[in-house]
């Protein structure tokens, strides 16, 4: 499990993520499911909440890491109204045709899988539900982009904050910031 605590959109179109210490980084390029490490691209709301999300983008939730993504994706497939649904009918529920090309979706999950279409979700061993997860996150599109760490900014100190330090704790630059200041010209 990663260390972010908290994700939003970046200007770049990237997801930035931040920890409890403040260290940011930007995930940047790949796709949408890579960068909300949400690999079923589950809609933000009170279930993704519920299962890890720290923040979202364009209305999908954004878990801190891919495996919180894959765990929430298969509380999915566990929950009661997937559990008394078919294979067939419990992609037709996750992907429906006003969004995706359902038919087309069902069969990628029986060719990936090997599952049919008709076996019961309640049936399904947890080896097989881990081969739906895969085969939803290979037809929702994972590609990796680049993560990039952000260096934190540590706040210059203004020159009335130098005033009193020995000369000897400063560098030229913070010299330089106190003979320009307004206290020091004031003297």
């Amino acid at each position: 499990m990663s260390d972010y605590i908290s994700a939003r959109p970046a200007d770049s179109g990237g997801i930035l993520y931040e920890t409890a210490a403040g260290t940011r980084a930007a995930k940047l390029g790949g796709t949408r499911a890579w960068r909300n490490n949400n690999p079923g691209n589950i809609r933000a709301g009170r279930f993704a909440s519920r299962h890890g999300a720290i923040g979202e983008a364009a209305g999908f939730a954004v878990f801190p890491d891919e495996a919180t993504g894959r765990r929430a994706l298969e509380a999915i497939l566990r929950t009661s109204e997937y559990q008394q649904l078919t294979v067939g009918g419990a992609i037709g529920r996750y992907a429906p045709s006003n969004e995706n090309d359902t038919e087309q979706y069902v069969r990628s999950v029986e060719e990936i899988t090997g599952i049919s279409r008709s076996k019961s979700m309640d049936q399904l061993t947890p080896e097989q539900r881990g081969r739906m997860v895969d085969a939803i996150q290979r037809i929702e599109g994972w590609q990796q982009g680049m993560t990039i760490p952000i260096p934190s900014r540590k706040p210059q100190p203004g020159p009335q904050s130098l005033l009193g330090q020995p000369v000897e704790n400063l560098d030229e630059a913070a010299v330089s910031a106190i003979m320009g200041s307004r206290a020091y010209t004031d003297l």
